[in-house]
């Protein structure tokens, strides 16, 4: 192996301790689907028959320890036969999802409840006190705490806090 790939293996596998905390950045303990929604905005429209609520200005939904915030947002849901039940929320405009482990940022996302899943895409950053992270689109499992970052045009980018001497 020659001298450069030594360096760039032994500078990935010099990361490898800081990757977990990282990926576990979108964790909720106990995510529960079933929890009561919050909702607020500065407007609403409802349509009956498309089971859509249309949320403008300043949205804000929380769950639990999930909190999510955007421009607009459409709350999708069906009749599960013991009343009405949140299925997807899909958020437009500056949208950031915030946990108590880190915060996400897109342009556009959708929030799948049931399943517990967060899709962000287009100018996606993943920030926590470890590390930033950039890409194109991300998929948060926010019961698993997995994250999955891709790059599209661009490559995923990573930038690492040092550890400390101290701290090893």
């Amino acid at each position: 192996m020659n001298k450069l790939a030594s360096f760039v293996v032994i500078g990935v596998l010099g990361l490898l301790p800081v990757l977990p905390a990282t990926a576990q950045m979108f964790s909720i303990s106990d995510y529960n689907s079933g929890e009561p929604i919050e909702v607020s905005a500065d407007s609403l429209d409802v349509d009956s028959e498309s089971r859509d609520v249309t949320l403008n200005g300043s949205v804000q939904v929380m769950q639990g320890e999930l909190t999510v915030r955007a421009d607009t947002m459409v709350v999708h849901y069906q009749d599960d036969g013991d009343g009405n039940r949140v299925e997807s929320i899909r958020a437009n405009g500056d949208v950031v999802v915030l946990t108590d482990d880190g915060t996400a940022h897109g342009d556009a996302g959708l929030w799948s409840v049931a399943a517990g899943v967060v899709v962000l895409e287009e100018n996606v950053r993943l920030v926590n006190d470890d590390a930033v992270l950039t890409g194109t689109k991300v998929t948060l499992d926010l019961k698993n705490g997995q994250v999955n970052i891709v790059g599209g045009e661009e490559r995923v980018n990573i930038l690492l806090s040092a550890v400390e001497e101290g701290d090893q």
